[in-house]
Formats: C-alpha cells, structure tokens, sequence
C-alpha cells in the first residue's frame, strides 16, 4: 500500500515563515513537520509514500531524495503550480493501482492508521474519511423563541460539538477518475460527487491525536513544545523502530538476541521458517530498532485473550534487547513504547512482562506499575 502526503501548498497563513521554505518543511524541533508526518506513516505500517509537491519543490526533494535513509521508498509528482487538495491528488495517478492512503501535509496524526485501514478494507469502502470531534463555545447567551417571539430558555455560552474533516484518507484508485487534470479541485467537490454517484463513503472518529499546523500561533507553539522535547531526547540517535522484516535476519537481529541467549547459531533456512509462521500470527509481534540497516535492538509482544474482562486481550512483552554498545540512548525506551502503542491499537486492557528488580525502575518510567513480581502497564 501507498501513502499520497498532498504537499505543495502556499503556506500564505504563515507567511513570512514560509517566504523561502514550504510548509510542510517548516521545523518542529529538530525535524520538519513532514519529517514527523512520514514518521508516523511509517510507524503503521506504509513505507512506499508520493509525495505530491509544487512550491519550492526542490527543498522537499533534497531532504528526503528517494526515502531510503528514512526507511520509506519516496516517489515525487510534481505540479507547476498550485491545484488545491484534490488537484495535487490528481498528479500521483501514474503511481497508484491499489488502495491508498492519503493525508495533507501540513498536519500531524497520533491515532491507529492501521485501524483505518484494516475497517476500510472490512467495510468494502470507496473512500473511508477520518473525522476529529471539534469543540467549541459560543461566546453570547443563546436565546430560545416559538415563532412569536415569546422566549423559552436561555443557554448561556453553550458548547458545540462538530465532526470535521483531518484531512487523512484511506481510497480506491478509481477516485482519481473523478478529479479534473491540470485544474485547481478540492477535495470537497470530490467527496459531494462521490456521495452523488452512490458510492460507499464511511469514516472513523478520532477523539485526539490530531493537530491542524495552519496558522502561526499554532505552529509558534508546536514549535516551542517539539524544542523541549528534543532537549530531553538530544542523545538520542536516529533509530528506525519497525516490524521485522525478512531481510533483518541478515543484517544483525539474530546477533542482537544473542546478548539474551544465543541465537545466531541457528541454522538459516530454520530461521526464516519461524519468521514466516510468526509473520502469519497477528498475536505475535517483533519490532526491530535500526541504524542505518542494522539490527541494534528488539523485543516482542504477544497478544493473549482472556475469559475475564468480557473476552478482554493482554499484551506480554519479551525479549527486550539492546546491543551494549548502543546501551543508555533512549532505544530501549523506543522499542517498548511502540510495543505499547500496538498493544493499545490491539485493544489490550493491559500490558504486563517480568523482569529484574535492577531494570523495574527503567519501566516505571514509562509507566509501568509493580504487581506481584511483574510490571503491569494499563491502556486507559
């Protein structure tokens, strides 16, 4: 499966910001907003992404060039000029023959891609649209009348809550059949059409993990909040977390287990049998930390349903490893929470695993609590 990031907007609400640099290119912390976008892309699951881009192309293309240092294979469509949403979406046709994910890139998620996908495919949807629950208050006393004018309540400010739309889709390739060529189009139009013609339109609702970066006081503070957080982390390396690959079993994973207990004396041709039969188990999952190709960290979840908790799943972590030398640079802390992450899209109540008293205070930290001779971590 591909991701289309639409990416070649103005940015004319934060202009003079983006004068010289587009939008998306605009840094969080240490990163570019696109950067944390193809990150968490990346994270559930999609790694082969086109980019669509026009204003100031070249920026975009030189930091990312063809996605390999990323983990990602990056295609690029490129317009002359800007064409709005569903424009821009127009230009990656060449490169789409199958279900596709596409999102704008001048916001960032923190919600279940995967889940996403995997209700589209369930649902046999056309386009599957993800909608955030927005908030807001009126700022008068709201008057309630009959039609002569007598007055029935009085609601003072009252709150209203709207579903809108994020910005992040899961489509057909046959959508792209309902958008113009070389013509500015939005994504509005298309979804009306869409609804015109019958198609099946479903979507999911996001209640957080959504944040519009459209105007400069919300970009100024995401800003600021993002320079914290890489000061905490500055030590820690560009590490890739992923799940295990085929290839990974070549490029150091067995070697790493071995600072647990020997495993890299297994014979080969057993080694990939058991990945496959892994890889065909959804309750068994690996994720593997990467530096520049090679395997320096592991460590595993099993998914185990229960009779309690109404048939409710709890996720084990094992095998934690990291390789000595890359010991005390936030990789473990990577591993674990991404596991925990997963647990939480699995719908776990909770995450438990055993461990030695001289590493407990290592999992409280990220949120673990003692329970009898294990930690447990809740998903609420």
């Amino acid at each position: 499966m591909k991701a289309v990031i639409l990416a070649g907007g103005l940015g004319t609400r934060l202009r003079p910001l983006t004068n010289k640099k587009p939008k998306p290119m605009l840094p969080l912390g240490n990163k570019p907003l696109l950067e944390h976008l193809i990150k968490w892309i990346r994270k559930n699951g999609v790694k082969d992404i086109v980019l669509c881009v026009s204003y100031l192309h070249e920026t975009i293309e030189k930091h990312f060039g063809d996605g390999s240092k990323f983990g990602m294979n990056i295609e690029y469509a490129i317009s002359k000029k800007p064409l709005a949403t569903a424009g821009q979406l127009k230009t990656a046709q060449k490169f789409i023959d199958d279900t596709f994910v596409c999102v704008y890139g001048d916001s960032l998620f923190d919600f279940s891609l995967r889940n996403m996908i995997a209700d589209h495919k369930k649902k046999k949807s056309f386009i599957t649209m993800s909608l955030y629950e927005y908030k807001t208050s009126i700022q008068y006393g709201v008057i309630g009348t009959k039609n002569n004018g007598k007055v029935l309540s009085w609601n003072e400010k009252p709150e209203i809550k709207s579903k809108i739309n994020m910005g992040c889709y899961v489509m057909e390739p046959n959508i792209l059949n309902f958008i113009p060529k070389n013509k500015p189009y939005g994504m509005d139009n298309v979804i009306k059409k869409v609804i015109s013609k019958r198609k099946t339109i479903n979507s999911i609702l996001v209640k957080n993990g959504f944040i519009d970066v459209g105007d400069k006081k919300t970009y100024e503070k995401l800003n600021l909040e993002y320079k914290k957080r890489d000061k905490i982390w500055f030590n820690m390396p560009e590490i890739i977390i992923r799940e295990i690959e085929e290839d990974d079993l070549k490029n150091g994973f067995l070697e790493t287990l071995d600072f647990l207990r020997n495993a890299s004396g297994i014979d080969k041709n057993k080694a990939r049998e058991i990945l496959k039969d892994i890889k065909q188990n959804p309750n068994h999952i690996i994720y593997v930390a990467i530096d520049n190709k090679k395997i320096v960290g592991s460590t595993t979840l099993l998914i185990e349903q229960k009779f309690i908790h109404d048939g409710g799943l709890v996720g084990h972590i094992e095998d934690v490893v990291v390789r000595k030398d890359y010991e005390g640079k936030g990789i473990g802390i990577k591993l674990v929470t991404s596991l925990l992450e997963r647990a939480k899209e699995k719908n776990c109540y909770k995450t438990i695993l055993d461990c030695t008293d001289d590493v407990k205070q290592f999992y409280e930290r990220i949120g673990f609590k003692r329970e009898s001779n294990g930690m447990r971590y809740d998903h609420n």
